[in-house]
């Protein structure tokens, strides 16, 4: 049985294969990819004032110091009783809260003084609420360029009971987000 040329599929016509002069997924081998210019002036640090906190300011601190940017401290002082619609806050819980407010104050004073000196323009903010979204709400208010914050390094259980601020942090901070890990891998 003879077949004609022209009665054969396409693909077993002795053709070479077509060349696509487009890759596939639609950026060509010779543009480059442009970097956002990062003019840092106000970086946001969150604090707790633990080790990893610490760890997280020095990686500012050095980010600051070369592009000659503020560091902004953050401290949030999250209620211990929060109140349900029509219901007030104690006065005893109002008061312990305006007492916290204030040491929280002082320490951040105190941190700044020990851990970054004179040595890059500092700003200390206190804020309180739920420690992620006084972040970000304080984020988008002073318009920080860039947040630097630090992870705990929660897994399993623990992570799924408290959460991670830095996470919810990264998913709504209107900027870029830096984090810094707390525990390094073993």
């Amino acid at each position: 049985m003879k077949t004609h040329r022209r009665n054969r599929p396409t693909h077993l016509t002795s053709a070479p294969p077509r060349r696509h002069r487009r890759p596939l997924c639609g950026v060509s081998s010779e543009s480059k990819i442009e970097a956002p210019k990062l003019a840092l002036k106000k970086i946001l640090v969150p604090t707790d004032f633990s080790g990893f906190s610490t760890k997280a300011l020095a990686y500012a601190v050095a980010f600051a110091a070369q592009s000659k940017a503020e560091i902004i401290l953050l401290h949030v002082v999250e209620p211990m009783f929060y109140p349900t619609l029509g219901q007030e806050v104690p006065m005893h819980l109002a008061d312990f809260q305006e007492d916290s407010v204030k040491l929280g104050r002082k320490q951040l004073l105190k941190f700044n003084e020990q851990q970054i000196a004179d040595r890059v323009p500092t700003k200390i903010i206190v804020g309180t609420g739920s420690a992620s979204s006084v972040i970000v709400d304080t984020a988008k208010s002073i318009g920080a360029d860039l947040i630097i914050i630090a992870t705990h390094g929660h897994t399993g259980l623990k992570h799924v009971l408290l959460g991670s601020t830095a996470e919810r942090v990264v998913r709504y901070a209107i900027c870029p987000v830096l984090t810094v890990r707390g525990q390094e891998p073993a």
